[in-house]
């Protein structure tokens, strides 16, 4: 019996052996598991991590973009309010300006025509003959073409170099104030009367 215990005892021993073996590499094979689980773990929250900050990324970009629109809409916006108001006020000036032309053109005409006739009862004598003579020029401009006609002229009275002059509001040209003879045209660069 003492052979065949032995070799009992041996085959348990081999087989604790090899439950021994088994145990280590199920063991082994448990820690890489549980090592490959830890790893997946890890990736998958790296790339969750990577997600969250692309997508970040992209909402900071998205709102840059917005942000940026906005200030170009809003700076248009102001662009063409400011070229609104200036195109209003050169237009209100233009308008200021023609109307201040308008008055003071017609105190012009009113001046011209009372200093004539404040002339005119100073020579009743003389009128009286300029009379008879104006009718006989009448006669004969009637008779006369149209072209050769003298034209109204709108005009302002000015002041020179000390002398008085009547100047045209469209053309520019100045004239005598006594004789309202053409004198030249006034040139507003140069401030002076230019004769032609």
């Amino acid at each position: 019996m003492k052979g065949k215990g032995k070799k009992a005892k041996a085959n348990a021993s081999e087989a604790s052996v090899s439950v021994s073996e088994a145990s280590e590499a199920s063991v082994i094979a448990s820690e890489a598991s549980v090592s490959e689980a830890k790893e997946e773990k890890e990736e998958k929250e790296t790339k969750m991590k990577e997600t969250k900050a692309e997508k970040a990324k992209a909402e900071k970009e998205a709102k840059a973009k917005a942000e940026k629109e906005a200030k170009a809409e809003k700076a248009k916006a102001e662009k063409e309010a400011k070229a609104e108001k200036a195109k209003a006020e050169k237009e209100a000036k233009a308008e200021k300006a023609k109307a201040e032309k308008e008055a003071k053109a017609k105190p012009t005409k009113e001046t011209k025509k009372k200093s004539e006739a404040k002339a005119k009862p100073a020579k009743e004598a003389k009128e009286a003959k300029e009379a008879a003579k104006e009718a006989n020029e009448e006669k004969e401009l009637e008779r006369e073409p149209e072209a050769e006609l003298e034209e109204e002229v709108e005009v302002e009275e000015m002041e020179h170099d000390g002398v008085k002059y009547l100047r045209s509001v469209v053309t520019g040209i100045i004239y005598d104030i006594e004789t309202s003879e053409e004198v030249g045209r006034w040139n507003e660069k140069t401030k002076s009367i230019e004769v032609e």
